[in-house]
């Protein structure tokens, strides 16, 4: 997700704010500590605000869960 977002040239703060979330959860996902839960809609607002597919949010997702799985990390609440 961190890659998507850097592309679309937003800092943390910026996606938050479009996103209505907060910084930290942002953070989380940066750090992929977690991975967002998103219903259909906020997929579709995701998608928008970093102008990206969604394949290309699903290679994100399993990047994450490769990542999980690699080295067993927990997942975090991603609804902070």
């Amino acid at each position: 997700m961190k890659k998507l977002r850097e592309r679309a040239g937003l800092s943390q703060e910026k996606f938050a704010r479009k996103l209505d979330v907060s910084m930290g959860t942002i953070a989380k996902w940066d750090q992929m500590y977690s991975f967002p839960r998103l219903y259909p809609s906020q997929m579709q607002k995701v998608m928008e605000i970093l102008n990206c597919t969604f394949s290309e949010l699903q290679e994100a997702e399993q990047t994450w869960i490769k990542r999980k799985e690699k080295k067993n990390i927990e997942p975090g609440d991603s609804n902070d």
